[in-house]
Order: structure tokens, then sequence, then C-alpha cells
């Protein structure tokens, strides 16, 4: 949350639910929101995304999401590794 903006967060929650959408599971994905206001919009879009992965895990459905992929990645965050003593 610290590295997407609110805007990058919204565009991949949105593009994320039509794509659980177009699967046509026989489970109903929970409601989310299209677009929140007011305090907390990263929070709770994060925490959307995070409900979403969740009903398709356990739907074992995770491996019928499309691949994705950043363009360019040099907008992709990079994790850091601890440092070894």
């Amino acid at each position: 949350m610290d590295f997407y903006t609110v805007d990058v967060l919204a565009d991949a929650k949105e593009h994320l639910q039509n794509d659980i959408l177009a699967m046509n599971l026989s489970t109903k994905l929970p409601h989310i929101s299209k677009r929140r206001g007011g305090d907390g919009k990263l929070e709770h879009a994060m925490n959307d995304l995070l409900s979403m992965f969740t009903f398709l895990n356990e739907n074992t459905a995770l491996h019928r999401l499309p691949k994705y992929v950043a363009d360019p990645p040099d907008n992709m965050h990079s994790l850091r590794r601890p440092m070894r003593r």
C-alpha cells in the first residue's frame, strides 16, 4: 500500500473483478463495491483485492485467472531482501 496509488489499486480491483465474473463460477462472488469514497480508500481497495483472491482460493479457481503482466516493468515494486550478516 505504500507503493501503489488509490487509482492504480482501484483499476486493478475493477479488472480482477471483471475477470472473476467472466469465469462464470458456480459460487457467486460476494458483493464488492466498484468505487469507494471517503477516508481509507487505499485500505478498502487493498482489502477488496485480498477478498477476491481469498474467494478464488476457496473455490479452487486461482489457476483460471489470466496471466497478468506489467507495462512497463519499471513500475513494478521490487522486494527488498534483508541483508545477511
